[in-house]
C-alpha cells in the first residue's frame, strides 16, 4: 500500500512553477537579508564550556531568572526584537538557538524569518505566531490548503484567497489615508509590510520601488473603531469626499481662467473592479511561498497539482480549483474522484510499472522533481 501511495504521488502530481515565481524567492532573501546562524552557531558538543562563556558575556539582571523562564519570555518576543537579543552577545545567540521553536524555523524556513526582517513586519509577530503557521495547514479564509503566509497578518493563506478575497487586498498607505481618513496614529498601529523590488504576480509584473503596504481590511476596521461606528465612518468619508470635490472644482476654475486645457480631478473612490485579479501583482508583495510542517514526521509539504486536472476546463467537478494545492492525504482523497487520474493510474498498472516521464514545456525538468529551498 505504501509502494503504490508513493508511486500515485510520484506519477500523478506535480509542482506549480507558476505559483513558486510569484512572489519573492529564498535565493533573493538570503542574498539580501543573511542570517547568522550559519555563521556564529554554537554547537552542542561545544555546551560544555558554556559556563565560561557564561562568565565572559553574562546578561545582568536576566541571569536571575530560570532558564525556563527565559525562553518562556523570549518566545513570547516579537521577531524584531528577538533577532536584535541574539546580536547582544554569544550567549544570548546561545540562547534563543535554544528555543526550540526558533531551532524549527530556522531549520526548515530561514526564509520565512528573512521576508519578515526585510519587510519591517517582524515588529508585528511573534516566534509562537510564526511557528503556528508553518504547523498549521489550512487557509484561515476558506479552510483549503494554504501554501502561502501573509506577512501582514502572519496567517496561512492559498492563492485563491490571495487572489479574489477582499481580507487579503493591500493598500498602499497613501490609498489608506485616502480611502479611510486615518490619523497618524492610528496608520501608525496598523501592520505595514515595506515591498521589496522583484516580479510579482502570474505574469511577472516587474515593481521597481518600494511599497508600504496595509492590508484594507485592517484598515477599514480601524477607521470603524476611530469613528464610533460604521454609519459614523461612512459619514466622515462622504463629507471629506465632498470637500475635496469642491476644491478640486474651484482649482479647476481658477486653472481655466489661466490656460484652456482641462484636466479631471482624480476620484477618490476606488474604481470598479478594485478586487479583480489585476491586482494579482500588488497582492503578492505581501505573501511568501510557505510550507506546513508534519511535527511527528519532521517532514515539509509544499502541497501538490492533479495531473488529471491539469489543462481541463472542468476542473471544479473534480473537486480541485485552477490553483487550488492539495496535500499528500488531500490528493489520495481527490484521487477517488478523478476519472482522469484513475485512468492515468489504471494504464500505469497494465503497463507493467512502467512510468512515463512529465516535462515541464521547453525544459528537461520533470514535474516532479522540484528541488526546494533550504
Amino acid at each position: 500500500m505504501a509502494d503504490n501511495t508513493d508511486a500515485k504521488l510520484r506519477l500523478l502530481t506535480y509542482t506549480r512553477l507558476e505559483l513558486e515565481r510569484c512572489c519573492i524567492g529564498p535565493a533573493v532573501l538570503e542574498r539580501h537579508c543573511p542570517l547568522d546562524d550559519s555563521r556564529h552557531e554554537i554547537s552542542l558538543e561545544a555546551s560544555a564550556g558554556l559556563n565560561k562563556l557564561h562568565q565572559q558575556t553574562a546578561l545582568g539582571a536576566l541571569e536571575v531568572l530560570p532558564l525556563e523562564v527565559l525562553q518562556e519570555v523570549l518566545d513570547n518576543l516579537d521577531l524584531q526584537s528577538l533577532t536584535d537579543f541574539r546580536s547582544v552577545s554569544k550567549r544570548a545567540r546561545y540562547l534563543v538557538s535554544c528555543i526550540p521553536r526558533y531551532h524549527t524555523i530556522i531549520r526548515h524556513v530561514p526564509y520565512a524569518l528573512r521576508f519578515m526582517l526585510s519587510t519591517k513586519t517582524a515588529f508585528h509577530w511573534t516566534l509562537s505566531q510564526l511557528y503556528e503557521a508553518l504547523t498549521s495547514r489550512k487557509c484561515f479564509l476558506c479552510g483549503n490548503f494554504g501554501g502561502f503566509l501573509s506577512v501582514l497578518n502572519c496567517r496561512r493563506c492559498c492563492f485563491r484567497c490571495i487572489t479574489y478575497s477582499k481580507e487579503l487586498f493591500p493598500l498602499t498607505a497613501n490609498g489608506v489615508q485616502t480611502q479611510y481618513m486615518l490619523d497618524k496614529t492610528t496608520l501608525a498601529a496598523l501592520p505595514v509590510a515595506l515591498s521589496l523590488p522583484g516580479r510579482y504576480g502570474l505574469h511577472q509584473k516587474l515593481s521597481s520601488k518600494r511599497n508600504r503596504l496595509i492590508l484594507e481590511a485592517s484598515a477599514r476596521q480601524a477607521a470603524i473603531i476611530s469613528h464610533g461606528s460604521e454609519t459614523a465612518m461612512m459619514t466622515h468619508i462622504s463629507c471629506e469626499i465632498a470637500k475635496r470635490a469642491k476644491r478640486a472644482a474651484g482649482n479647476k476654475r481658477a486653472a481655466s481662467k489661466k490656460s484652456t486645457s482641462t484636466s479631471t480631478p482624480q476620484s477618490t473612490v476606488p474604481a470598479e473592479g478594485y478586487h479583480t485579479t489585476s491586482n494579482t501583482a500588488i497582492r503578492c508583495q505581501a505573501v511568501l511561498r510557505f510550507p506546513t510542517l508534519e511535527v511527528s514526521a519532521g517532514n515539509l509539504e509544499w502541497g501538490v497539482a492533479c495531473q488529471g486536472c491539469h489543462g481541463r476546463h472542468d476542473h471544479h467537478l473534480a473537486g480541485n480549483d485552477t490553483y487550488n494545492l492539495l496535500t499528500n492525504d488531500q490528493f489520495l482523497q481527490h484521487f477517488d474522484q478523478c476519472e482522469v487520474a484513475q485512468k492515468k493510474w489504471q494504464d500505469y498498472l497494465i503497463s507493467g510499472g512502467e512510468m512515463e516521464e512529465h516535462f515541464w514545456p521547453g525544459t528537461k525538468k520533470r514535474c516532479d522533481t522540484i528541488v526546494r529551498p533550504k
